[in-house]
């Protein structure tokens, strides 16, 4: 079994300060131009490798302005960033699979020992680069506990059910059903029958978290 690089372990800390980032008062809905320059940094933003702080930021600003437009820019980008994921573990899954016959330290041709360590940078990389897209997808999740407009809400939970990927799913139930303003046996219910075991985990944990009486 391969060993993450030691230092995947800053992304413990990234989750950390995005936490710090994400708790905010909710505020007020703003006028679209705020909204479009939200969604521009976002858009910029979004896919880049690593770049936690930014994009938890981006995330950040639609959950501040709070509005239906901004949960639909919030869902949009989850998915996106959801299937980016899945594509990266599939690429990291067929590395894996190819480094499998350098997996050792026994290796006479120097041309070998070459392979190995240039395999195992591309790993090292695609495994941080895994990671990283998960603390964000996390923040998004945070974000979906931030918002109170009715209408937004509607559109979270919908898209909490509807995202191509597990992991958008994911990422945004979790934050919907701990949201105090949505109605949790309703949601929880469309969530525990998703195809995904992670999802149906995810929602079970989100449902338990809540303090309802």
């Amino acid at each position: 079994m391969l060993a993450l690089p030691p230092r995947l372990v800053t992304v413990r800390i990234l989750s950390a300060v995005l936490a710090a980032i994400l708790v905010f008062a909710p505020s007020t809905a703003r006028g679209d131009e705020e909204l479009e320059q939200s969604r521009a940094t976002l858009d910029k933003v979004l896919l880049q490798r690593g770049q936690v702080v930014d994009r938890g930021k981006a995330v950040h600003r639609l959950a501040g302005i709070g509005t239906p437009g901004a949960a639909r820019v919030l869902v949009d980008a989850a998915v996106r960033l959801g299937e980016r994921l899945e594509e990266l573990e599939e690429e990291r899954d067929r590395l894996r699979k190819a480094y499998e016959p350098y997996d050792g330290f026994t290796f006479k041709d120097p041309k070998a020992w070459e392979i190995k360590k240039r395999m195992r940078g591309q790993l090292d990389a695609i495994d941080l680069d895994v990671q990283s897209d998960g603390v964000v997808l996390i923040a998004f999740g945070t974000a979906a506990t931030k918002f109170s407009d009715a209408a937004a809400l509607t559109i979270l939970h919908k898209g909490a059910a509807a995202g191509s990927t597990a992991h958008a799913r994911r990422a945004l139930y979790a934050g919907v059903l701990r949201n105090a303003l949505v109605s949790a046996p309703t949601i929880g219910k469309k969530g525990l029958a998703d195809k995904s075991p992670i999802v149906r985990l995810t929602v079970l944990e989100a449902l338990a978290a809540r303090k309802d009486p």
